[in-house]
């Protein structure tokens, strides 16, 4: 549900009668200050707020709860009951997330960080191990400074991830001289994969880092065909009339003179 208001009455009403309801999602809507999704025989499997900005507190009690979204400002959250969550997507200023308990039992984590301050990095710095994660796919903005920094907090702290996807924001892409990244860690992953690359500096030392750093790496996808465009940062239409495929597809192919022939490059 899309630019709608939901009152407390209306959504216990929902939750009450609907028993059969597996999907709640509402986007851009006026709802009460504090949502409790809760009931004995709620079968909801899938929660989504975004951009509820008169959201402060939200109470889960859902058992049958696989997926949970949340896109918007700080919340104050209280997930009682959620064994059966396993995906997670956050977006916005929200950072708390990382104190969740549920966050050791998620497999897939999406996340958006093109709304937030460095201070994102301490945040992503106290996430415990995520041994369960198999999937991260992250929205960060190029050459902000806090991107490469982002990730590596993020591989740090999976150390059973699969697969990594990399949807980068380039909104004012610097094409300077790639620097070495320093930072040593080992990592587990097998794909890598990064969406709206346009060659930028920033893009290339992420590569790079993680090939020095990923052993096991099996796969990488360069995607250069559109931006990349979040929920919460418009872009301008001119970024997307001025996006240059065939020589953001260059630049990809320039990569591949630097990935190891053992690891499959797809270029689309």
């Amino acid at each position: 549900m899309k630019s709608i208001t939901v009152t407390e009455e209306m959504l216990e009403y929902l939750l009450c009668n609907c028993q059969l309801l597996e999907t709640l999602s509402l986007v851009d809507s006026e709802v009460p200050k504090t949502m409790k999704v809760s009931g004995s025989s709620l079968k909801l499997k899938c929660l989504e707020l975004v951009r509820c900005w008169e959201l402060t507190k939200v109470e889960i009690f859902a058992e049958k709860l696989v997926s949970f979204k949340y896109y918007g400002s700080h919340l104050e959250t209280e997930f009682k009951t959620v064994p059966s969550l396993v995906e997670a997507s956050f977006g916005g200023s929200f950072v708390e997330f990382v104190r969740q308990s549920f966050m050791l039992q998620i497999k897939v984590l999406k996340l958006d960080i093109t709304q937030n301050s460095p201070d994102v990095i301490y945040w992503l710095s106290q996430l415990p191990k995520l041994k369960n994660l198999k999937h991260l796919e992250l929205v960060a903005c190029v050459d902000d400074g806090i991107t490469l920094g982002a990730c590596v907090m993020l591989l740090k702290a999976s150390p059973s991830l699969w697969r990594f996807t990399i949807k980068m924001v380039n909104t004012n892409p610097t094409f300077r001289t790639e620097r070495e990244v320093t930072m040593e860690c080992q990592y587990s992953l097998k794909e890598l994969e990064l969406v709206g690359f346009c060659g930028a500096a920033c893009e290339v030392e992420l590569v790079m880092h993680i090939l020095e750093n990923a052993v096991e790496l099996q796969k990488i996808t360069i995607d250069t065909r559109l931006p990349t465009k979040p929920k919460l940062r418009p872009l301008v239409e001119e970024h997307f009339k001025t996006w240059n495929h065939e020589e953001n597809r260059k630049h990809a192919l320039r990569l591949k003179d630097k990935i190891p022939p053992r690891i499959e490059f797809v270029c689309l």
